[in-house]
């Protein structure tokens, strides 16, 4: 659960520096996920929108930038394990007019269940 998400900010933003892309992956989450402990999981959630995204978010030039965010799976805490359910996922700038992020709200997306390598194609069309 001990991650510098500051670290992961900065570094990240120095690479879009010469670059058009960034990964950032994040396990925080889906590791208090396997441990079934929801006071770790909204932390990790909670450190993750503020202290990394929203880090970005404040040096970005959000004309010139667009935004994918999504867990790689579900790591429910009841279950304690990966689960096959459709994740939430943001694109920003985009269309979708969602109300919210959470996975209740993936589940009734009227795009239902996208695959991997047709929602970059997405991220990447998408203006």
């Amino acid at each position: 659960f001990d991650t510098d998400y500051e670290g992961k900010a900065r570094a990240s933003l120095d690479i879009l520096e010469e670059n058009d892309f960034v990964y950032v992956h994040v396990e925080a989450p889906d590791e208090a996920g396997h441990t079934g402990n929801i006071e770790e999981k909204i932390k990790a959630l909670e450190n993750f929108d503020e202290r990394l995204v929203g880090t970005m978010l404040e040096s970005l030039d959000l004309e010139e930038t667009k935004v994918l965010l999504l867990p790689d799976h579900a790591t429910p805490i009841s279950l304690k394990t990966h689960t096959s359910e459709t994740v939430p996922y943001l694109i920003y700038p985009g269309d979708q007019k969602a109300g919210g992020y959470s996975e209740e709200i993936a589940g009734k997306m009227s795009t239902g269940v996208i695959k991997g390598y047709d929602l970059m194609k997405r991220f990447i069309r998408d203006k």
